[in-house]
């Protein structure tokens, strides 16, 4: 995966087939716009930086990156299963306990999702 990403947009292109070019690395998540330059021959060069990898490749719920590991539905039939008797960091030592490393927002959301159960929240 290259760190940075350049997209050239022809001259004489629709304004929504223009955005539809210069959004593409951005819809995909991976990538932040830097800089837009027009050039002389009329055409638009747009040029993108990578996102730190570590939203990619270490943890399988950052950044619209899913299942890197496989271990999504299983995951979510423990928290089905359990999700109405155990807590977040309960379910969080379950799910490790089965060698799948959620984390807490991970687990919170799909509780809510499959459980429809929402955590609870300390007051003090």
């Amino acid at each position: 995966m290259d760190v940075i990403r350049v997209v050239d947009v022809p001259g004489g292109t629709s304004a929504d087939e223009a955005q539809r070019l210069m959004n593409v690395p951005c819809v995909e998540n991976l990538y932040m716009l830097v800089q837009v330059l027009p050039l002389a021959d009329g055409t638009t060069r747009a040029f993108y930086r990578l996102l730190r990898k570590s939203h990619h490749s270490d943890s399988p719920n950052r950044r619209g990156v899913s299942n890197l590991d496989g271990k999504d539905e299983v995951a979510r039939e423990i928290i089905r299963d359990h999700g109405k008797t155990l807590s977040i960091p309960a379910l969080i030592r379950k799910l490790a306990d089965n060698g799948i490393k959620r984390g807490k927002t991970w687990v919170a959301e799909n509780r809510v999702t499959l459980c429809g159960k929402k955590p609870a929240y300390r007051t003090r």
